[in-house]
């Protein structure tokens, strides 16, 4: 019986792999730059190496103009983007900090933190993140106190939402953040409310005082690439 010709196994091997390419029939993975919009609601991307974007389905997300994601390259599927390159950034588009002696909340059903909103113009299909800090108090040990970041009023969708229980009646500082999907595109306001939650049965109180340094702070940020244009 004739032996295995391992070099002539070789070469035909070599060829085969040398034909997948030519004919795209290979799995690859290369990273690639976000361009514009595809009419399916897909994104349009630029390989690395190449010139002419391809359309790609993204299935880390939105994305947005200039973002770097890793692309899979599936023949005959398609082209798919399944990762980051790097981390994807974030941009504020509003925040304040409230730094004024003074009573911004004093009462136990649910409110308003009195000042206390950032604004934004959104975009369908974008996520935003909004967070929140501020120095609590209450007049009895025990309290709870219930907080929101809310979209437009205290009957708004609620974005984030955090309890906290006052250990001593001199209060502290708690802080919360969460992220809304944006629905339709537009200007959206969110609002931080608090309200007693249970336990001790006096008024959850937010408080300004500069002398021991504490401020009530929000920030609203938006996933940014090198454009504003959402891709989704």
């Amino acid at each position: 019986m004739t032996g295995l010709d391992t070099t002539h196994v070789g070469l035909v091997v070599d060829e085969l792999v040398a034909a997948a390419d030519r004919l795209d029939l290979r799995w690859r993975l290369r990273p690639a730059t976000v361009t514009t919009p595809a009419a399916s609601g897909a994104a349009m991307a630029v390989l690395d190496g190449d010139t002419v974007p391809v359309k790609v389905i993204p299935l880390v997300g939105s994305v947005v103009v200039g973002d770097r994601v890793m692309v899979a390259i599936v023949p005959p599927s398609g082209h798919y983007a399944i990762g980051w390159v790097s981390s994807p950034p974030w941009a504020t588009l509003d925040s304040l900090i409230i730094s004024t002696n003074g009573t911004y909340y004093n009462a136990t059903a649910e409110g308003l933190v009195t000042s206390a909103s950032v604004t934004g113009t959104l975009v369908a299909g974008e996520r935003v993140r909004v967070e929140a800090r501020l120095p609590i108090s209450c007049a009895t040990s025990g309290h709870v106190g219930r907080f929101r970041i809310r979209v437009t009023n205290t009957a708004g969708a609620i974005v984030s939402r955090r309890q906290h229980t006052f250990d001593s009646a001199a209060g502290a500082d708690t802080s919360l953040y969460g992220y809304y999907d944006v629905p339709s595109s537009g200007t959206y306001v969110f609002v931080l409310t608090a309200e007693r939650a249970g336990g001790a049965t006096s008024n959850v109180v937010v408080t300004v005082t500069s002398t021991v340094g504490q401020v009530v702070t929000m920030a609203l940020t938006r996933h940014m690439g090198a454009g504003l244009a959402r891709i989704v």
